[in-house]
This record gives C-alpha cells, sequence and structure tokens, in this order.
C-alpha cells in the first residue's frame, strides 16, 4: 500500500466568544487563547501537537473544561482561506468535529497551558492534497467560551514541484557618521539594541538558517567597524559623547560586525552589496553623474567583500536600487553598468491586473520593444501581514504560512515563486520573523524530504526562473533630485580631484581616498538635506589642502 503524509499548518486568530447576556443574568465568562507552540507537520504515524495559554478573562471561575477540533471542507482559493479566519468563520459543512478532553477549572485571571495533540489520519481517506479551514474551541460545560481560527495543510503524496519562497533583507542605516567620524546621532546604536531592527534580522536570520539573500550597506559594515574601536556621537547643543572601546555601544558594534560575518559565510546566504552610500540612483542619472553611480557600484562591492572576508560578490549578483527608487531612465542606465537583475518592492512596480491565480514573485521590466530586466515583484497580501505590528507575532507568521499554503495549491505541480523583501527600516516583529523563518524551513525538502512543499531559495535562484510576466515600474512624479546647486558642487569638487590626481602618486592616492568622501555627499538622505552631504565636499577641499601641503 502507499504510504500517504499529512502535514498540518495550524495558522491561528485569537477570538473571544461571549455568549450573548440575557437580560437579568450576568455575563458568560470568556477565555482569550494564545498560541504557544504548533507542530507545522503531522504524518499518520506522528500526532500533530498544539499548545495554547488560555487565560481566564472573567470574574467567575470556569470550570468543566473540554476542547473541540472543528475540520471543515477545503478552501479552493485564498479569498476562500481568509474568509475561514474571519469571526464568522467558512460557510462550508463540517469534515471532522473530534472533543479533546481538558478538564480542571479555570480562576479568575489563572493562565493554563493547553496541549492538544491528536491522530488525523482519517484525512488519508480523501486522497486529496488540500488546505482546510478548522477551528479549535474552547468550552465550559459544553458551553463555548473562546477559539482559534486556523488552517490545516494536508499533502497526501511527496510534493514534485515545492513552492519557491525568497527572502531578501535589506540592511542600510545611510551614511551614520559626520565628515569628521562623529557618528551623526544613536540611531546605529539603537538598531543594535534589544528590539532594534537590525539585532531583530540578525537574530531571526541565525535563528533559521535558510537560503536566503542579505543585501548589505558598505557604510553599515564601515560604522560598526568604527563603533568597535571607540567612538563619538553628536549630543544636542553641540556636544559630543564619547563611547570607549570597551563600552557596551563599542561591544555591540564588534559583536554584530562578527555575527554579519558569519551569516555572510553561511553556504545558503547570497550577499548583494548596496551601493558605497546609497544613493538615489534615478537622482544621480538625471544630474547626468552615471559616471559615479558606477564608482558607487563598485566601491560598494569592493568595501562589502573587504569588511566579510571570504564572500565574493559578482557583476551578475542582484542590484538593489536604494529605497527601490527606480525610474525608466535609470533603468537603462544601470542595464548599460552591468545590472541583470532587480531586488524591487511590490509598490515600485504597476499592479498586477485582475487575475483568478495569484502572480508570480517575479516579473520581467521593460527596457525596449524586446529586452527585459527580471526583477522580484513581492507579494502584497504577506508583506501586510509581515510588518503589521498589530496582533500575536506567533499567530501572524502561522497566517503568513496559510497564505503560502493557498499560493502553492492554487498551482502544486508548476514551478512557481514567492518574493518576500524586507526593506530598508522595515521593521516586522522578530517573534513573528524568526517563527516564519523557522517554519519555512521545517517545511521545505531539506528538512522533510517526503512533506516539503515549500522551498526556500535565494533571489537569484528566483530571477532566473522562465518566462516571467511584463510589468513597468510605477511612474513617480515627485521622484527626490539634486538641486542644480549641489549638482554643480559636485562636478566642481571631481574635476579639482582629477587635476591634483595627475600631480604624482601620492596625490593620486589622496585623490583617490577623497573621491570616496565626495561620493558619500551623494547618499540618498541627503536629498531632502543637502547641507548635509555639502558638508562632505567641504570636508574634501580641506583634507585635500592639507594632503597638499597647502597652509592658509
Amino acid at each position: 500500500m502507499r504510504r500517504r503524509l499529512v502535514v498540518l499548518l495550524f495558522v491561528t486568530i485569537p477570538l473571544l466568544l461571549p455568549a450573548p447576556p440575557i437580560r437579568g443574568q450576568e455575563p458568560a465568562p470568556t477565555v482569550r487563547l494564545r498560541l504557544l507552540t504548533q507542530s507545522p507537520f503531522a504524518s499518520t504515524r506522528h500526532p500533530f501537537r498544539l499548545s495554547v495559554e488560555a487565560t481566564n478573562t472573567g470574574e467567575k471561575p470556569i470550570a468543566g473544561l473540554g476542547m473541540t477540533l472543528t475540520v471543515y471542507y477545503p478552501a479552493r482559493s485564498r479569498s476562500e482561506y481568509r474568509q475561514g479566519l474571519a469571526e464568522e468563520g467558512p460557510q462550508v459543512a463540517e469534515l471532522i468535529v473530534s472533543p479533546v478532553r481538558v478538564g480542571g477549572t479555570l480562576q479568575p485571571g489563572q493562565r493554563r497551558t493547553i496541549v492538544v495533540q491528536r491522530r488525523l489520519g482519517e484525512l488519508a481517506d480523501l486522497d486529496e492534497s488540500a488546505l482546510y479551514p478548522v477551528k479549535v474551541q474552547l468550552e465550559s460545560e459544553g458551553i463555548p467560551v473562546g477559539f482559534l481560527r486556523s488552517a490545516l495543510v494536508f499533502i497526501h503524496e511527496r510534493p514534485l514541484v515545492p513552492l519557491n519562497v525568497s527572502f531578501t533583507f535589506v540592511l542600510d542605516e545611510g551614511v551614520p557618521f559626520l565628515p569628521d567620524g562623529t557618528f551623526r546621532d544613536d540611531r546605529l546604536e539603537r538598531t543594535l539594541g534589544p528590539g532594534g531592527r537590525l539585532r531583530t534580522a540578525v537574530e531571526a536570520i541565525e535563528a533559521a538558517p535558510t537560503r536566503m539573500t542579505v543585501a548589505i550597506s558598505p557604510m553599515l559594515l564601515q560604522g560598526l567597524d568604527r563603533m568597535s574601536r571607540g567612538y563619538r556621537v553628536a549630543a544636542p547643543g553641540g556636544r559630543r559623547r564619547e563611547v570607549g572601546p570597551r563600552d557596551r555601544g563599542a561591544e555591540r558594534a564588534a559583536a554584530m560586525l562578527q555575527r554579519l560575518r558569519g551569516v555572510a559565510a553561511r553556504p545558503g546566504t547570497e550577499v548583494v552589496a548596496l551601493p558605497l552610500a546609497s544613493p538615489p540612483v534615478s537622482a544621480l542619472v538625471s544630474a547626468r553623474l552615471v559616471g559615479d553611480l558606477d564608482q558607487q557600484i563598485v566601491r560598494g562591492r569592493n568595501a562589502v567583500e573587504s569588511f566579510l572576508p571570504g564572500v565574493s560578490i559578482t557583476a551578475s549578483s542582484p542590484f538593489r536600487p536604494p529605497g527601490s527608487l527606480l525610474t525608466p531612465r535609470s533603468l537603462r542606465a544601470l542595464v548599460r553598468l552591468g545590472v541583470e537583475g532587480l531586488l524591487l518592492d511590490a509598490d515600485t512596480i504597476e499592479p498586477a491586473p485582475e487575475q483568478p491565480l495569484t502572480p508570480q514573485g517575479t516579473v520581467a521590466i521593460p527596457i525596449g520593444r524586446r529586452r527585459s530586466v527580471p526583477a522580484t515583484a513581492p507579494d502584497d497580501g504577506i508583506m501586510r501581514l509581515l510588518l503589521n505590528r498589530r496582533g500575536d507575532p506567533r499567530l501572524q507568521a502561522q497566517r503568513i504560512l496559510g497564505e503560502l499554503a493557498a499560493i502553492y495549491f492554487e498551482q502544486p505541480g508548476v514551478d512557481r515563486g514567492v518574493a518576500i523583501v524586507l526593506p530598508e527600516h522595515a521593521a516586522p516583529l522578530g517573534a513573528l520573523l524568526t517563527r516564519l523563518l523557522e517554519h519555512v524551513g521545517r517545511a521545505s525538502p531539506d528538512a522533510a524530504p517526503k512533506a516539503g512543499w515549500l522551498r526556500p531559495v535565494t533571489a537569484s535562484r528566483l530571477l532566473s526562473g522562465s518566462d516571467p510576466p511584463r510589468r513597468r515600474l510605477v511612474e513617480h512624479p515627485n521622484e527626490p533630485t539634486f538641486s542644480p546647486g549641489f549638482v554643480v558642487q559636485v562636478r566642481r569638487t571631481k574635476s579639482a580631484l582629477a587635476t591634483i590626481a595627475t600631480i604624482s602618486e601620492e596625490t593620486a592616492v589622496l585623490s583617490r581616498r577623497l573621491t570616496t568622501q565626495m561620493l558619500l555627499s551623494e547618499s540618498r538622505q541627503f536629498v531632502e538635506r543637502e547641507r548635509d552631504g555639502t558638508a562632505f565636499l567641504g570636508a574634501v577641499y580641506r583634507w585635500m589642502f592639507v594632503g597638499l601641503g597647502v597652509t592658509a
């Protein structure tokens, strides 16, 4: 007899179910249920296990506890899946109703962990892979007092074509320091602390060693390196706060730099280098500074490789436009510079036309009648759930897995993919991100050879898929641009550096070093604060005079 396998994915939404009060009677007691742990897989030989925390939110003891597991007929689309999570639940018949004995009494304000464990071998008899709405209901003497809505993924045969899932983390904090090396504020310190964006992302990546792509800013790595040796931070009133190499901020920076090196060295990690100063690509192209854009890309790649030993970034690696800002004109310039693939956010690309199936995770951005460039096209629904900081993060992670299951079941025999791109300054909840990455990894063929229906892949692997649909860039009327005056200052600085480069070998070295400072003035963060960018240009002239031995 052919062996069949059951894979469960439990997606839960906490809901209170109070009985409507009758006139003259007190309201019925209610219980808040919170997901604690869940086994994402189960088979006919291995039971499904779920644990929840039940809290009595009323003023009366709740006795005679029991729980009922209900499995409904399958959801055939993402809309039906979402409707199955709604408070009113799915409008379909019940397939399985299974009581679970709990027993005991829950006192007012008391919390209790309840474990549900059950074999679901009866689903194997249906001989179908599908996504089933599920409800777990807590009862007191047979009266409902709280429930969780969920979804169950059932796979009765080994998936031949898993759904590709690509995670891309964009790690960028801009240019964190002033021309003299003083850190402009404590933002980088805060992102290294508990709950900080960088720390949260790296902790989640470390907890789930799956294939993924990490786009790293060279200035972030340089900032961490400078902090690790002691640093100064600008404080209100023009003061400077000194931080020693043994202080907490410096130690955290040193530790983070080592952690990033460890992440980058993992076999499943694809590293993408952001341009040196994370400049606005479209602004440089509009200012006819395409040569500077080329230098930003090359120097960014070289800097990341120097800070992350063993990492090799090729010219064919995907390119992340800082902020995902791009125009048709700047795209053509990037193609001339050798860019072959793009890591974009969902709002950079025109919405897909209405269609019954979920759009692919990649698109082809046209640059002419016959040419195009592949780009990531993150799923809007999944990204909204991932960046939602309200509610229980464990439940959000499970709900995202349900969305992935719904996409997979649309075309389970087709090689398809989903792109998830966490852009600059996006800060998902750490527990959500960690749980999601863990479950995607455990749902992969590597971890579950006979049941894996999700396949973590790098962005390059996703972009290499065949025949993505053609979709254009969104035209933004207010694309960031540098002012004409600032562009003139940049050109004058470049001219001065080119002049001193011809004097001698020593001044040529000086010119190359100061060109790096000039490029920092073109950072995206300085478009709205050109005075800060101009400060870097002024520093170039001061250091140029010092290097040439010119005194006032």
